[in-house]
């Protein structure tokens, strides 16, 4: 279901060496990297990334040490789920964004009986999970309804939100404004 750009962008990193040799998850190792991107997709196949307690504990230390993590998309449900020590989600606290309600059920009933649940990975959609792990509901910020996709050269579709060291965008049409910021968090 990706755009053009997306598709060709995977066929390139499907030659690269780094996609035949991937790090497990239980060899993670925090202090080895100075950034954390937390990438979108949906469907079903998601829930092992999107469950795994070794990730979400991997991200907890990670933006606990203040380090940036990004997130898009669905990749926000894993930073919600993510727990400090003091129980409550690490996004307790702070601002984000995420897939909106009204986009997941824009893709889904439409194309329901063709795809069944492809857009719906859970029940409950992505919006509602984290609002519901951020200390007020006004700390989940939507931004306005997108149309169109932002580009490597018009960035002005596009809808971030950083607070601190934590970024996050709504959707795949969101990822270059998401990555030039992520950027200029890492100069």
């Amino acid at each position: 279901m990706a755009d053009k750009n997306a598709r060709m962008a995977y066929s390139e990193m499907q030659q690269s060496a780094g996609f035949f040799s991937p790090i497990s998850y239980e060899d993670i190792g925090v202090n080895s990297f100075d950034a954390i991107l937390l990438p979108d997709a949906h469907a079903q196949g998601m829930k092992p990334y999107l469950e795994s307690l070794r990730l979400q504990n991997c991200i907890a230390e990670h933006f606990a040490s203040g380090k940036p993590t990004a997130a898009i998309c669905h990749g926000v449900v894993l930073v919600a789920r993510s727990r400090g020590n003091n129980g409550k989600s690490i996004l307790h606290g702070f601002q984000t964004t995420a897939l909106l309600q009204k986009q997941e059920m824009l893709a889904w009933q439409p194309t329901r009986a063709r795809l069944g649940n492809y857009y719906r990975t859970y029940d409950q959609s992505v919006q509602a999970e984290v609002t519901a792990a951020l200390a007020e509901t006004n700390d989940f910020l939507e931004g306005s309804m997108p149309l169109t996709r932002d580009t490597e050269t018009n960035l002005k579709p596009g809808f971030i939100v950083r607070d601190l060291h934590y970024l996050s965008a709504r959707w795949p049409g969101d990822a270059h404004t998401l990555a030039h910021e992520l950027q200029k968090m890492l100069s």
